[in-house]
């Protein structure tokens, strides 16, 4: 491999160029609204936990505007903030096997509880969501 003296890269470095695509901003957030109805979809077909679903829902409600004082996406706050502090998802491999096993009873009780809870959460705001995005 050759270096250029300009540019402090390899020449042949074209070849391995990072392509970067600019989305319009109407276009991200049907993205990222995209996301929210496949996880919404995910948990109402027994595919993806309720609580694992809320932490990701709550960390792009900001992203998808839309109203983040409707009744369904606080519903998603609630059942998140109920469980933060038990190991969802990928945090679980920091987790010793010892307190996840401590805890699973914890989780169990608090993903039957949110499931009861916010199932309802979730096909309004599938619904709403597609709504939108038609």
């Amino acid at each position: 491999m050759q270096w250029s003296a300009k540019s402090r890269a390899p020449t042949d470095a074209r070849r391995y160029v990072t392509v970067i695509m600019h989305i319009s901003h109407e276009e991200y957030i049907k993205k990222q609204r995209q996301k929210v109805v496949d996880l919404l979809r995910d948990v109402i077909d027994g595919k993806t936990s309720i609580l694992v679903a809320s932490r990701q829902i709550v960390q792009l409600r900001f992203e998808i505007d839309f109203d983040e004082n409707d009744k369904d996406i606080l519903a998603f706050v609630g059942i998140d903030s109920e469980s933060d502090s038990l190991p969802i998802g990928l945090e679980r491999a920091y987790w010793s096997e010892e307190a996840l096993k401590n805890k699973e009873n914890e989780i169990m009780e608090i993903e039957k509880w949110a499931l009861d809870f916010g199932i309802e959460a979730c096909k309004n705001l599938m619904e709403k969501l597609t709504m939108e995005t038609t």
